[in-house]
């Protein structure tokens, strides 16, 4: 089972939580911008037993394995996610239309701005090893 890791930048620059998330990027695969800075998407982690596994966007939830806050800055926190749930993530935020891509590999960015979903297949095979 391949796990993938999501970062988004959902604190504000003190690192306190913001409920909403500006950035999103997963693992090498693509870079993703709110196109809305006033309004971007509602973000929630939720817990049980004190452990977060759920993310939850615009009313959807992820599952999710991990759950690490202030990752690489204090404006960020991650998840992994199996790959198939990623995959799910991704086709939302893309038929959401919130987001723009901002950098990734040049296949990942091609679909995401193409008419096409992702398949389970063609997000695995773009991962790192």
């Amino acid at each position: 089972m391949k796990f993938i890791t999501v970062v988004f930048a959902c604190n504000d620059e003190h690192g306190v939580f913001e409920g909403c998330v500006r950035k999103v990027e997963f693992e090498n695969l693509i870079e993703l911008s709110a196109i809305s800075r006033d309004r971007p998407p509602r973000i929630a982690f939720v817990q049980f037993e004190r452990l977060v596994r759920i993310v939850r966007i615009s009313g959807r939830a992820f599952p999710v394995r991990s759950f690490r806050n202030y990752v690489g800055n204090i404006c960020c926190a991650a998840v992994q996610m199996e790959a198939h749930v990623a995959t799910e993530l991704l086709n939302f935020l893309k038929d959401k239309g919130a987001f723009a891509d901002d950098a990734g590999i040049v296949p990942v960015g091609n679909a995401w701005r193409g008419q096409e979903r992702f398949t389970l297949a063609a997000v695995e095979a773009s991962c790192p090893a």
